[in-house]
């Protein structure tokens, strides 16, 4: 049975897995994270995703080094697992200028750079006058957990030296570099964390002393989520039904959701950021925050549901008033619930939009959710 070398997957996808959970759930979000990072258009393409997946991949591929007693079949696993590690540190330096810092030094690479130039990359390397700098050969030795290779070289007056390398000490000295350059990155990470939980911390204190006209575009610029994921939320809508809160229940209702669900949501968010600086390694890992205010939402009720009655859900039905071609569901509604007149009044708010999805439909669609929720209808 053949042995086995490599590098802990595990430990290394962990802090790789952190980094991308760090990435996909707050700099991918928010502003005041992406103003301590490069966050240019090419970012905005979100290539580093892409960049996790590949790195990802490769971890996979030197998890397990499957020594060989042969040379032909050494000599591919020493091609393909030096290309690997050459091509993890290009990553690596690629996430540390993402996050405005030094490329990972010279001292710390060469060694695995070198071996991957002089073997695979350049055997025989000359200067730009052509003159002869050295020559590299992997020889017949390699096979098992060795890797043996000639060298010339013009500092050595072109002697013959023989290397011998264990494949041990090399895929040691990769998993050194990876875990001391993500730990880094991660660092770096939490620490602009830590500065935007003092900015919602600060905006959370004020939520209260703070006129409604300067906290929604304050909202906007340093939690612009929260705005950007709710259509009635958006800072011209919410202000329309602050200025007409006084006209129409369906304005106040607007207003007061927008207000709780800020709150909340700052809330749950700063708690994430904090367990996701924990410094404990038995991080519970969770998927990118959900809508903490879910509007819009469509059911997937069957078409042949029972048509509502007082008391019954009316999931399917509320969900096909939303749908552009509405127009056949208002009447529904409107003869469903004509006795209601503060139903009515939405339907027909609704209807005056004449199909355009504007502030007084999405006012008034959430506010007959609100009606229909109070009569335990939805």
């Amino acid at each position: 049975m053949e042995a086995q070398i490599g590098i802990d997957k595990d430990k290394i996808l962990s802090l790789s897995k952190k980094l991308r959970d760090g990435w996909n759930r707050f700099f991918w979000e928010y502003r005041v994270c992406q103003y301590h990072i490069r966050f240019t258009k090419e970012e905005r393409s979100n290539y580093i995703g892409d960049l996790f997946n590949y790195f990802d991949d490769i971890i996979h591929h030197l998890e397990k080094f499957n020594v060989k007693p042969d040379y032909l079949s050494s000599l591919y696993e020493t091609v393909a697992v030096l290309q690997f590690m050459y091509v993890q540190q290009d990553l690596v330096d690629e996430l540390l200028r993402l996050f405005k810092l030094h490329s990972s030094s010279s001292d710390d690479k060469t060694f695995i750079r070198q071996l991957r130039n002089e073997l695979i990359g350049h055997p025989v390397s000359r200067d730009y006058n052509g003159n002869l700098i050295s020559s590299v050969f992997i020889t017949g030795s390699t096979k098992n957990s060795t890797l043996s290779y000639i060298r010339y070289h013009k500092d050595n007056d072109y002697k013959h030296d023989l290397i011998m390398l264990k494949w041990e000490k090399i895929f040691e000295r990769h998993e050194k570099y990876l875990e001391f350059y993500l730990t880094t990155i991660l660092h770096k990470m939490q620490g602009i964390l830590l500065h935007f939980v003092t900015v919602l911390s600060n905006l959370q204190g004020n939520f209260s002393k703070t006129p409604f006209e300067r906290l929604v575009p304050w909202v906007n610029k340093v939690f612009e989520t929260y705005s950007n994921n709710f259509i009635l939320f958006s800072p011209e809508n919410i202000l329309h039904c602050y200025q007409h809160q006084y006209v129409h229940n369906r304005y106040k209702y607007a207003v007061e959701s927008f207000q709780e669900g800020l709150a909340k949501s700052i809330g749950e968010v700063i708690q994430e950021i904090n367990e996701f600086c924990m410094p404990s390694e038995e991080i519970n890992y969770k998927e990118p925050l959900e809508n903490i205010v879910e509007f819009v939402s469509y059911s997937e009720s069957s078409e042949n549901d029972i048509k509502p009655r007082n008391g019954e859900k009316i999931n399917y039905e509320f969900s096909k008033l939303y749908e552009k071609d509405y127009l056949f569901e208002l009447n529904y509604f409107k003869n469903e619930f004509r006795d209601d007149i503060e139903i009515v009044q939405e339907l027909d708010n609704i209807a005056l939009s004449n199909g355009k999805r504007n502030v007084e439909f999405y006012c008034s669609y959430e506010y007959l959710r609100f009606l229909f929720e109070q009569k335990n209808m939805l």
